[in-house]
Parts: C-alpha cells; structure tokens; sequence
C-alpha cells in the first residue's frame, strides 16, 4: 500500500535494481518531504543535508530512526521553537534517497530514481549558527513513537480490552469478547489515533479450532459420511470416552483477561497479544503503513507418536526462502566480519513442566533430548528398545558395582512406568499423560559435530509451568456438527466442496472443549535450534543498498572470512549522503532442528 502519488513500480523491477547497483559512478541526492502532524505534504526540500544515516532494526517495533544535519538557508527554518517552522514539533516527514537515472533502456522510470526511507516524527531539533552559517540537527523516529509512549500512545486510564459491555434496549447488559483481530485493529485506531486506512493486519484469524473431548461412558461409531452408526459397521470409526474427537471453530478471541493501567501504552497491549500469538511482529512500514503480521518459520507440524520420533522429526526447515540480495562474488563488499559464538552450543536438552492428574495434583513432567549415540542392543538383550536397554544395562552394573551409566538414574524411577516387560512392548498411554521421555539424535546425524563424546556435555535445563504435556497428541481432522443444527445442510455443502471430513454428532452436550497446552515436544525443538548453532552473526561493510529491508534472506560468500551460504539480516545502518558506507548485521539461516 502506497501514498497518494507514490509509484515505485521499479523496486519490483530486480534486472534494473542489479543494473543500477553496478553503476560505477552514481549522482546521489537526498529529498525530505516535510508533513504536518496530519500527514499532508507542506514543502519539500533537496540537496542540503550535509551529514545523517539510517538505522534500521528488525527486532524492534521501532523499525526506523534516522539522524542529519541540514543546512539552514532561509529564515522559516531558524525558530524550532515556533511550531509555524519548517522544522517543529508537529511535523512529520518521509525519507527518500535517490539516484540519477543514467540508463536509457529504462527511461521510463524517471530521471531521478527516488527509494524510500521512511516515514518519520521528529524526535529532537537543534539548530548551530557558526561563521559559515546556519545548520540544523534532526533526530527522529518511525511512527511507532506514537504508540510507545514516547510521542503518544499513552493510556490516560485503565482499560478492559478483552470484553465488551453492550448496553440494550431494555437496559441490561450484555458482555461480549472480541476478537483478538478487533482489539488489534481498535487499539491501534483509536487508542493509538492512527488512520484506519493504513492499518494492515495479516495472518490473525477471525476464528480458530477449538478441540473437542469426547465424554460420554461408551464408544461410539462414525462412518465417512460423518453420521453415527451401530457397532460393529464396517470401516467405521471408534471414537472411545476420553479420545480427542474432533474441533468445531470459535471466535478467535483472546484467553483470559488483557487489562491496562494508566500509563501503560498501545505497544503494551499489542506485546500481550503477541506473546499470545507466538512468532508475531508489528512495525510501521516505509510508507508509514502500521503492519501486524506472523513472522514466518516454517515450522513443521507432521504428528509421530513419541514412541516413533526420528531424527528429522526434530527438524524444522527455514532453508526454502527466496534470496532477495546475493553478495555473492560482490565487488561493492568492502569487508567481512565473522563472529560464531562458541559458548551458546549445547547437547544435551531437558524441559520440566508439569500435568495435572486426574486426583487435581500437579505431577512433574520431563523431556530429555540429547545428541548421543544410540546404543546397539546386544542380542542377549533381546529386541527392545534401546532406552530399556540403557535401564537393564544399569540394572546389571549395578549388581556388579560398576558405573549404571548417566541416564540411569532417571530411567530407573521412569521406564517401569512406560513399558511391559513381560509383553516386551511400550505402554498404551496418551502422551498427554505420560510423565517422562527420553530420545537421542545420533551422532550420525548432521548435529553429530556437536555430539557429548565430540565436545563433551553441554546442558541446557528450563523449566516453563505453561507446558502441561510432553508431546501434543493428534487431533482427528473432523469438524464437529451438532445433528439437528438449521445450518447443517449449507456447512456440509461448504466442507464437502473442500474435501473436509466431518461428524454429525447426537448429544452435543457430551462434548467438552479440551484445553490443549504447550507441549515440551515444542519446547525442546526450540532449544535445539537456538543451541546448535553458533549464533553466528555476520557484519558486511558495503556499498548503500538503499532497497532491501531486515528480515529478508541474503546469499554470501567469502573464503577468507569463512563465511559461506544464506544469512538473515537483523539490522542496518545507511548513510544519507553520497559518502560512506552501509553496515549490515545478518546471522546464519539454518535448517532449524
């Protein structure tokens, strides 16, 4: 979404965008497009900045924030104070940097091919009067200042965000949630004072799956119509008391309550929300745009009873994006720094949480991963799984007063309790239920290099009270209608046009909505990713790339730097003017394991 009368067709144009980078020579101007607090334009000015850059952040809600120095050479620009000036505390402006248009092919993209920055409030103003004149100082942040508390956005009273109270006709009240959409969308617009044309909100939902338990005393039975049959139908689908049987979709609103006090600010209300949410960002984009959108991560979301875990299901993939920018055999890369930090490998990862049992006592759970061999189970043993393995090996070590080995401890109080030994098999338990878990990536794996026999035990413990279970159990991909619902006949029509299962049910009211919480099976492949590699951040010294943006994937390769493959920026600082150089900081996109 642009302004009004901005077109940039050429940024998506990448042949003219190499073309451009290659030139040897480029003309290099710098325009300031003032605004007034409303953001319509009043004056602009070109060609007097004499100093500035641009640094740009893509961990930070403050996206943007920028410094220079401008030459004053007309007395509407001296008197900061009076916010009549040019230059006052009510104005806004957007930032472009430009270069002369030298090439005739692409004429018709103008004379001056102008990329924007920015848009900006003014932060601070100083003005410096010297013999050789006058010059002005200009510090300014994007338009998240507005929502902050540092320019605006301040909450001058508490505010219940996740209900709504509707006065009716007949002067009762009823209570309402909203959507988590809508608490964004309105605390933006009108807590935050921001034009609803410029508020883009992508990937929340206005409705989510809830699941559904079922909690009758029987099992039931389901054909692929969907309708409930008798027992004993052929190709018909048990559903047992207890069993995850489905969801049906709800508004997607927020859990539990998200209060505010006087004092706090937007931002506050939409961190909550995003804490919520998980892997979202928000930010104010270069035309002044607020987005709110997932940050995407490619996570994999395949089921594998635990009993069945492999390597690869550990792995989560963040290699398949496209590369916006090769600095690949670059000749504008003025140097390379490569900074791996060595201490943040681990190999061995333990989350703790906790269950509630069925007696309403919280019960201890624990995952344990770590990157070791996988024993081979000599044939005296028998054919069993290698964690049993490990606890009769101890068991016998014992007996002959030698070293159980280091997981025995934890495997004598845990495995009794997840495997038949007479039968020679794990247990049927709900993996929402079970207590305790042990896996290894193999040292033949690619984590191998970082293996407890290669560098030695590296531990990592956390301990997060929201993981209630160790492995999220599957939910059957059934929606869920009630039989005698007026509705039914347009919504099967609906999911039968998508090719979606479903299930006609006769006593809704033996279904109860099933909290599902975070599972350590998450948790731990989270750590493994922050953990395998070496955080290894890169710092490019460049000629200005005045067109990419942090969060967007680049290819680098330099030998003697050993720095080689796909990078992901975080940050960058631009210079302003026609001399200096651009820095950027990017860290290595891994295969996320």
């Amino acid at each position: 979404m642009f302004f009004e009368n901005d077109t940039y067709d050429y940024l998506n144009d990448k042949k003219f965008l190499d073309e451009l980078q290659k030139l040897k020579v480029k003309e290099h101007y710098l325009k300031v497009e003032l605004l007034d607090f409303s953001e319509k334009p009043i004056q602009e000015i070109q060609g007097k900045c004499i100093t500035g850059n641009l640094s740009v952040d893509g961990a930070s809600s403050v996206r943007r924030t920028c410094s220079f120095s401008m030459i004053a050479d007309s007395s509407s620009m001296y008197d900061i104070t009076n916010v009549d000036n040019l230059i006052s505390i009510n104005k806004k402006f957007k930032l472009y940097v430009g270069y002369k248009n030298t090439m005739l092919e692409y004429n018709n993209y103008g004379d001056i091919i102008w990329f924007p920055l920015g848009l900006f409030v003014v932060m601070t103003a100083s003005i410096n009067h010297t013999l050789t004149g006058c010059t002005i100082n200009i510090s300014a942040k994007d338009k998240m200042c507005l929502l902050n508390g540092e320019v605006g956005g301040t909450l001058p009273a508490p505010v219940s965000l996740h209900e709504k109270y509707i006065r009716n006709e007949d002067g009762s009240t009823t209570i309402l949630k909203p959507l988590i959409y809508e608490i964004i969308r309105e605390s933006v617009i009108e807590l935050g004072e921001q034009d609803p044309t410029k508020i883009i909100i992508n990937d929340v939902p206005l409705s989510a799956k809830k699941v559904l338990r079922y909690m009758g005393n029987t099992s039931i039975f389901f054909t692929d119509n969907g309708n409930q049959v008798p027992e004993g139908t052929i190709g018909a689908r048990e559903v047992k008391p207890g069993d995850l049987a489905g969801y049906d979709f709800v508004d997607f609103t927020y859990p539990g309550e998200l209060i505010k006090q006087a004092g706090d600010s937007v931002c506050s209300i939409l961190d909550s929300i995003k804490n919520v949410l998980g892997n979202y960002e928000y930010y104010f984009d270069v035309h002044g745009n607020f987005i709110f959108q997932e940050m995407k991560n490619y996570l994999n979301t395949s089921y594998t009873p635990i009993t069945e875990l492999t390597n690869g299901d550990y792995e989560v993939n963040i290699g398949q994006g496209n590369i916006a920018y090769s600095f690949k055999d670059s000749d504008i890369v003025i140097s390379y720094a490569n900074n791996p930090n060595y201490q943040n490998i681990k190999n061995d990862f333990i989350v703790w949480g906790a269950r509630e049992a069925a007696s309403g006592a919280n019960v201890p759970i624990r995952y344990h991963v770590a990157i070791d061999d996988i024993p081979d189970v000599p044939s005296e043993f028998g054919d069993i799984p290698w964690q049993v393995y490990l606890y009769k090996y101890g068991l016998e070590s014992q007996k002959l007063n030698s070293s159980p080995g280091y997981y025995f401890r934890e495997l004598q109080n845990e495995i009794p309790k997840l495997y038949d030994f007479d039968k020679n098999e794990w247990l049927d338990i709900d993996s929402a239920k079970m207590d305790y878990y042990l896996d290894f990536i193999d040292t033949n794996s690619e984590l191998g290099k970082f293996s407890i026999k290669t560098i030695g035990r590296r531990t990592v413990a956390v301990t997060d009270k929201d993981v209630t279970m160790l492995y999220r159990p599957p939910t059957p991909d059934y929606v869920i209608l009630e039989k005698d619902n007026p509705n039914n006949i347009a919504r099967i029509e609906e999911l039968n046009a998508i090719g979606q299962k479903f299930m006609i049910v006769e006593q809704r009211n033996i279904y109860q909505y099933a909290a599902v919480g975070k599972d350590a099976f998450s948790v731990i492949r989270d750590l493994i990713f922050k953990h395998t590699t070496y955080n290894e951040t890169i710092s490019l010294s460049t000629m200005p790339i005045y067109h990419i943006e942090p969060n967007i994937r680049i290819e680098v390769e330099d030998s003697r730097s050993n720095i080689h493959g796909d990078y992901i920026i975080k940050s960058m600082t631009l210079p302003l003017t026609h001399e200096g150089t651009m820095s950027i900081s990017a860290l290595r996109a891994f295969n996320r394991l």
